[in-house]
Formats: C-alpha cells, structure tokens, sequence
C-alpha cells in the first residue's frame, strides 16, 4: 500500500469535507446520526470566447465520514431550476446516501 498523502493530511482534509455537509454548502446532504463528508460545486459552462448561464452542479461526498464505505457523486448538467449545487443536487446525494445506509445496515454513529 503507497500513501499518496499524509496521514494527517487526510484527517484534515475529512473534517474540512465534514465541515461542507454540517455548516456550509453540503447542509442538504446531512442525514441525522451520521458523520458525512460532502464538497458541492457549482461551475460556468465554457463557451467559445467565455463562459455562457449555463452551469453544471456536483457534489461528491462519502460516508460514513470517517470509516467510509461508500462514495457517491451526482453531477447535473445545466440545471433548469437551483442556481447552485447546494439545491440541487446535495439534496439527491442524501437521498441516495440514505437509502445505501439503510440498505447495508449501518447504524447511526452519532
């Protein structure tokens, strides 16, 4: 096994995630007793000569947070309805993180 960062890079790096998804722009992912790790994104579409309205949403996140046994990423591109990642796709990121949960019988950590 070939540690490609530091051990305590990756514990920071975690809680940053966990900071997403408790105070910031996962919050739509959180699932009560649980630890999840999130990072959304909200990005400009490239068009020739600059970027255009169109936007592309994800969020990428992983849970339990810190013994993980899933990852999840939900992208969408140019969304019709949300502005930002944050309404549109964390929501389905909890959705799914939530049935995996339930379905591999993880118990609440928390």
């Amino acid at each position: 096994e070939k540690r490609v960062i530091s051990e305590q890079a990756a514990d920071r790096l975690v809680a940053m995630m966990v900071g997403v998804t408790e105070n910031g722009t996962g919050r739509n992912a959180r699932i009560p007793g649980y630890w999840i790790a999130t990072k959304t994104g909200t990005a400009q579409v490239p068009e020739r000569g600059g970027y255009g309205e169109d936007t592309i949403h994800t969020v990428l996140g992983f849970a339990p947070a810190y013994s993980p046994l899933f990852v999840i990423l939900v992208k969408l591109d140019k969304p019709q309805k949300g502005r930002f990642a944050a309404t549109t796709v964390a929501p389905v990121f909890k959705d799914i993180a939530e049935y995996i949960l339930n379905y591999l019988e993880i118990p609440p950590e928390r």
